[in-house]
């Protein structure tokens, strides 16, 4: 998928004009929080308890209705300007035709991908289950107010995209290995690709893992312009456009696999994309990992994915269309199993592997290790049996099995977890024979191109009246130089296939 526009020439994208309220009180809620604009209020003499108990943004798209009725928007655009110099109050966005084709394009590839594609797929093959969230305001660099008598960490009650909105549209959501971020968080985000869809004035969301930071720890701007290129084919230049005109609205996923050295750079590189736009953002981590940190997200707020409970495990597995009768009644003895079931990764994959199994089939496999190992080996059948290999392959499900487990060593030693073609280099080769036998090749290609161009050079020369006088001096320095080009680019490649996996 391309991205393409016009020349900035033939039109400007940033011009003054009347501030359409939408947007303006959209980007005062993602500026300032809920007391800055109750000073914001002060400074106006105009009362915030006066505003309706909604969302942050409801609040501000109220006030500057109010402002703007009793002619004092201009008031308001130079206290802001006062307040927040950094960001251009005065020029509001509009949007042009070719921008709108753009965002159509890019919203719905994130909704093709990551929506129809892993969302309503993963969704599709098993029942929905109701997770438990809490707050756990703690867990952020942005300081609340503590109330005496308050309850600690309380549960969240309304839906997630009500808490997005609520506080401040930036959000932490963290759980246990399993616990179901990343399907909450895609549910978050098919919640705001439908509003995004039907109001041109939101921003687009975009999915993306930040799994890749740490191979060049670039400031975050720049990652995620090389990121949106290589995942969606958007183009560079549109971009940094889109970044600095914050029209894009980021979930980042996986915080916990980015290598454990770099994962306070990281956060460091969010908070300070962050403090230099007013990027609305979502990131999602594994509770322990975070807590390790020393470094905390500058992000409104923080929710914590609880396990399933008894309840809820019982409630799922008692579906008769889901064939898992044997599964429930094997949790009363099999402490392994029942420990297993309550992460909603591996009930999903108990309800394909095991779907339809026996009491006689769920033998007790004795250690936690070894029913793991069961559960896995038994899901990757079933994978390889629902979409089974072609006979055009020729190879076995063991081969596939193998490969597939090197490509998942090579990822998980760059610390990726999304695999792109782009990104699979020689350091995945799993043995120094094999890295070195690639090397060896790319130096014989690079001595074999040397040796015929230096050959093709004394072709002309003997064209220009030298003779065969210039293929005889020619001809020594044709492998002199295919030697020298073909053990350079030998070293190059050998070097760039270790430097990785030393």
């Amino acid at each position: 998928m391309k991205f393409f526009r016009r020349n900035q020439a033939e039109y400007e994208t940033a011009v003054p004009h009347q501030p359409n309220i939408g947007p303006l009180s959209k980007h005062i809620a993602l500026v300032f929080s809920r007391d800055e604009v109750r000073e914001l209020c002060l400074d106006l003499a105009f009362s915030f308890d006066e505003l309706p108990e909604k969302g942050l943004t409801e609040q501000c798209t109220y006030l500057v209705e109010l402002l703007q009725r009793s002619g004092r928007l201009p008031e308001l655009m130079s206290l802001l300007q006062e307040k927040r110099p950094r960001y251009n109050w005065q020029k509001p966005i509009v949007s042009t035709p070719q921008d709108l084709r753009n965002r159509d394009i890019l919203l719905q590839s994130v909704q093709t991908h990551w929506i129809d594609g892993f969302l309503h797929q993963v969704l599709s093959q098993t029942i929905a289950l109701e997770l438990n969230l809490s707050y756990i305001p703690q867990a952020v660099a942005r300081k609340t107010l503590y109330i005496s008598g308050q309850i600690e960490d309380p549960l969240v009650d309304t839906p997630l995209s009500d808490v997005f909105e609520k506080h401040g549209r930036s959000l932490l959501i963290l759980g246990e290995p399993g616990s179901g971020k990343t399907i909450t968080m895609l549910q978050l985000a098919e919640a705001l690709i439908a509003i995004a869809q039907d109001d041109s004035s939101q921003p687009v969301p975009v999915i993306l893992n930040l799994s890749s930071w740490a191979q060049q720890k670039q400031p975050l701007q720049d990652w995620l312009v090389e990121e949106l290129f290589l995942q969606y084919g958007m183009s560079r230049k549109l971009s940094r456009t889109w970044i600095a005109q914050n029209l894009l609205l980021y979930f980042l996923d996986g915080l916990d696999e980015v290598a454990a050295e770099s994962r306070d750079a990281c956060v460091q590189a969010i908070n300070n994309f962050k403090a230099e736009y007013p990027a609305e953002l979502v990131v999602c981590s594994r509770l322990a990992d975070y807590e390790q940190l020393k470094e905390k997200l500058n992000v409104a707020t923080a929710v914590r994915l609880h396990p399933l409970t008894d309840n809820q495990i019982q409630t799922y597995l008692s579906h008769p269309e889901l064939e898992l009768t044997a599964v429930r009644d094997a949790l009363a003895t099999d402490p392994n199993l029942n420990e297993l079931a309550h992460s909603p990764l591996f009930l999903n994959i108990m309800t394909l592997a095991y779907r339809g199994f026996t009491r006689e089939q769920l033998q007790s496999f004795g250690t936690l290790a070894n029913r793991r190992k069961h559960l896995f080996d038994t899901y990757v059948e079933e994978m390889f049996r629902r979409r089974s290999l072609s006979r055009d392959f020729h190879y076995s499900p063991e081969q596939a099995a193998n490969w597939l487990v090197n490509i998942a060593n090579g990822m998980e030693n760059h610390s990726l977890s999304i695999f792109y073609v782009e990104r699979l280099q020689p350091s995945w080769l799993p043995t120094y024979t094999l890295r070195n036998q690639y090397a060896r090749r790319v130096g014989w290609i690079a001595g074999q191109v040397g040796f015929w161009m230096t050959i093709l050079a004394g072709e002309m020369l003997s064209r220009l009246n030298f003779g065969y006088s210039g293929l005889i001096i020619i001809f020594p320095l044709a492998i002199i130089l295919g030697m020298f080009t073909g053990r350079s680019y030998y070293r190059d490649a050998l070097k760039n296939s270790i430097k990785l996996t030393e």
